[in-house]
C-alpha cells in the first residue's frame, strides 16, 4: 500500500513540472464533481502509462522500479531483524479495477487520498535477511 501512495506522490510531482499530453483530461476544482473528475483521471492515467510517454519524457509504470538497496531494520542490532532488498519492483499497477481519489484542499497543506483496487499486483525483489547483530554486505 505504501508503495502505491509513493507512485501517486510521484505522478502529482511530476505533473507539476511536467505538461502532460493534450489527452490528459483535467478537472477543476471548484466543480462539485471534482473528486470524481480527479478518480476517472488517475484511472485513465494508470492506464495510459502501460508504455512510456516519450514525447513528455514521463517513464513506464507498468514494471515499476525502486531503488537499488532498500535496508529495513525490526528491533535493535541484538535482538532484531535487518533486511536488504535489491531489484524491487511492482508489476501491474497499470491495471486498476477501479479507483477512488479525494483531494481535501487546506490553507496551507492539501491532502490527496487514494484508494484503488488491483486485481492482480506482482512485488518482485531479491531479499536478504540476518537476525542477531551482524551486518548485512
Amino acid at each position: 500500500m505504501n508503495s502505491l501512495v509513493l507512485c501517486v506522490v510521484t505522478l502529482a510531482t511530476l505533473s507539476n513540472y511536467v505538461q502532460c499530453p493534450s489527452s490528459f483530461k483535467k478537472c477543476d476544482k471548484r466543480r462539485s464533481d471534482f473528486n470524481q473528475c480527479l478518480s476517472e483521471v488517475i484511472y485513465n492515467s494508470l492506464k495510459k502509462f502501460d508504455k512510456p510517454q516519450q514525447s513528455h519524457g514521463l517513464p513506464n509504470l507498468y514494471h515499476l522500479k525502486f531503488p537499488p538497496d532498500v535496508v529495513i531494520e525490526i528491533g535493535n542490532r541484538t535482538y532484531g531483524l535487518l533486511q536488504k532488498y535489491n531489484k524491487f519492483r511492482i508489476v501491474g499497477i497499470t491495471k486498476p479495477e477501479s479507483v477512488t481519489a479525494r483531494l481535501d484542499f487546506e490553507p496551507v497543506i492539501s491532502t490527496l487520498t487514494v484508494e484503488a483496487f488491483f486485481p492482480q499486483l506482482i512485488l518482485q525483489m531479491e531479499c536478504e535477511a540476518q537476525a542477531g547483530s551482524k551486518q548485512l554486505q
